[in-house]
């Protein structure tokens, strides 16, 4: 949600009001913390302290790696199909993130 939520402000307000997070990574770091990072643990309770760890990027996990990479996923699948953020708001977001597997 927060990553649909950041690119909502990117839309309405532009890029100079982003998260700081948001430039913490290039794109092809993100894509590689998706896939070696947050793909494998998507099972995960989302209560569970790894999940919060690695969401926040606590401990040795990169900071903010959760909300960096949902960033990265909802703004690739914007661009790949050309919809605005509030069209997103019916799609589930597996459905975001596995275009990227």
């Amino acid at each position: 949600m927060e990553g649909l939520a950041e690119n909502a402000v990117s839309e309405r307000f532009g890029e100079r009001l982003l998260a700081p997070w948001t430039s913490y990574y290039s794109d092809n770091e993100l894509q590689d913390m998706w896939k070696k990072l947050l793909l494998p643990n998507k099972d995960l309770p989302k209560d569970s302290n790894r999940a919060h760890k690695i969401l926040y990027g606590l401990d040795f996990y990169p900071t903010m790696a959760g909300y960096g990479v949902g960033y990265y996923l909802v703004k690739e699948y914007m661009h790949q199909t050309g919809k605005e953020s509030k069209e997103l708001l019916q799609i589930p977001s597996e459905k975001i993130a596995f275009i990227h597997t």
